[in-house]
């Protein structure tokens, strides 16, 4: 998608405050003049533009962007709020995350994922995960498993799925997370080669009833299947740990490295071996930066094309990542660039809104174990906030919208996983309402949906208070469910947003995620009484 540009910014006045220059783009924000993905104008741009001060202008686009109206990107400037230029700080939280904390993700993306895949792959996608399987079968059952090929294989065979569930924002977060966490099969490294065949054999079995079930079209199936996956693939490797050797060699190469590479070796075949075995022995760690082309390829005294070759087949092998430049860097969520996602804004907010539910219903569970009586307070801050909202001839918009990023906030504050808050913190801002459809709402719509949002929050707030995870978890999945209705009676109406490709992906189209839940009583408020 290209970028929009600045040009659509205009100027019908003449503000002398930061208050009535905020104002000012508040307006056009709302009227759809400004819409989600609009780079603003620089700095000094709008100085000349509306001939104020540097610091009013400042003032104003920080006021922006604490209503998360406005987002920033290093070294692109500011942006309006949209999941196509959402920020990136959330990526500056992954280095806190650990092994657990992906998981935990992965298997409330994936289980979705496959889910929607068993209905929506088509038979190209088939195609594809029977071409990936019967490859990593042959690979599973060698004497000695070639873990490198495994561990691509086994990234392909999880994109692959994520992809044929026509989310997009899914599948580009599934890309992230399994690319970037993919050490689990070099944890193998250690194990005996026998050992090894039988822990690829297991993947081998519970890909192949994932893949059965996409094949019948058996979504609850295919679901359970992959949360199934998921789950004991780490869990595996865990109790096997403690029984394996953790004294790796510092020089030499992983046996089943070596038993494929000849004695006598080409000088690129040296150089490609010898940055293998720096990565697979942790002398060049994850988010490592490696050398320079020209430096690499002066110290294995190879040309440059070559070293790119080289280069390149650890790319294939999802071991080196590159960024935008030249720099070349070992897989990790450290050399991670956010997902830009090319896609038309309305297929970016249906798709990503049933994402959010997903993570958002994850964070409320952990809020009913770890809120506390000032988190509850802060919820009940937002909540008269949103009530204060509902005046007798408007609805506050701008200060509704606040007051629910506030309150959903706050919930994900409260999750141990800094990979869930640092994921909502991305996505929340991104799928606020366009402004520009909420606006041209009748008031009767507006307050309906502030009085659904206030009696929502209200059990979700009795659910954390209660303790009861499994209560928290639905009462947030219902609170999305009854939002998608509305806005797909308000707001969506006529749209029928798609996913890249030929396959629709809109909320009037998609089967409710919640069939991917384990709970799905629509009677939450029954079952809170009946606890409390």
């Amino acid at each position: 998608m290209s970028e929009r540009k600045s040009g659509q910014f205009h100027a019908d006045s003449r503000p002398r405050s930061a208050t009535s220059l905020y104002q000012t783009i508040l307006s056009q924000i709302f009227e759809g003049t400004l819409t989600p993905g609009t780079r603003l104008p620089t700095e000094l741009e709008l100085v000349g533009i509306y001939g104020v001060s540097r610091a009013i202008v400042r003032s104003a686009l920080q006021r922006l962007k604490s209503d998360k109206l406005v987002v920033s990107r290093q070294g692109a400037g500011n942006y309006v709020a949209g999941l196509t230029h959402a920020g990136e700080y959330v990526f500056e939280k992954l280095d806190e995350a650990d092994e657990a904390h992906v998981l935990e993700i992965r298997k409330e993306l994936e289980r979705t994922a496959t889910w929607y895949a068993a209905s929506n792959a088509d038979q190209v996608d088939i195609s594809r995960l029977n071409a990936i399987h019967q490859e990593f079968e042959q690979a599973a059952n060698q004497v000695d498993v070639d873990l490198i090929l495994l561990r691509r294989l086994d990234i392909e065979f999880h994109l692959t799925l994520a992809r044929a569930s026509s989310n997009p924002v899914l599948s580009d977060l599934i890309d992230m997370l399994s690319v970037s966490s993919a050490s689990t099969w070099l944890k193998h490294r250690p194990f005996s080669p026998e050992l090894r065949r039988r822990l690829a054999q297991s993947s081998l079995r519970e890909h192949d009833l994932i893949l059965k079930a996409i094949n019948l079209r058996n979504q609850e199936l295919a679901s359970q299947a992959m949360h199934k996956h998921v789950q004991t693939v780490d869990e595996r490797i865990l109790k096997l740990a403690d029984a394996a050797p953790t004294d790796l060699p510092k020089c030499g190469v992983d046996d089943n490295v070596s038993a494929i590479e000849p004695a006598e070796q080409e000088p690129d075949q040296h150089a490609y071996r010898d940055l293998l075995n720096g990565i697979l022995s942790g002398a060049i760690p994850g988010g490592g930066r490696l050398p320079r082309e020209q430096d690499l390829a002066s110290q294995y005294k190879i040309s440059r094309p070559a070293i790119r070759k080289v280069l390149q087949a650890l790319k294939d092998d999802y071991l080196v990542h590159s960024r935008q430049g030249s720099a070349h860097y070992v897989t990790g969520f450290s050399t991670l660039d956010p997902p830009v996602l090319r896609i038309p804004e309305d297929t970016a907010f249906a798709a990503g809104f049933e994402v959010r539910m997903l993570l958002e219903c994850l964070a409320c569970e952990h809020a009913a174990i770890h809120a506390d009586e000032g988190v509850l307070q802060k919820l009940a801050t937002a909540q008269s906030g949103i009530a204060a909202i509902i005046r007798t001839d408007h609805v506050d918009l701008l200060n509704g919208r606040r007051a629910d990023i506030d309150f959903h906030a706050t919930i994900a504050s409260c999750s141990p996983n800094p990979l869930l808050r640092g994921l909502i913190d991305f996505l929340m801002p991104s799928l606020a309402p366009n402004f520009s459809r909420w606006s041209a709402l009748s008031f009767e719509q507006k307050t309906e949906l502030a009085h659904s949002s206030i009696q929502d929050h209200d059990i979700i707030i009795s659910a954390i208070r209660a303790r009861e995870p499994s209560l928290a978890r639905l009462a947030m999945q219902q609170h999305f469910e009854r939002t998608t209705r509305k806005y797909r009676a308000f707001v969506w109406v006529n749209d029928c947003p798609c996913a890249v490709g030929t396959r629709p992906y809109s909320p009037e189209t998609s089967k409710a995620t919640s069939a991917a839940l384990p709970l799905r009583s629509s009677s939450c408020t029954k079952l809170l009484r009946d606890k409390c």
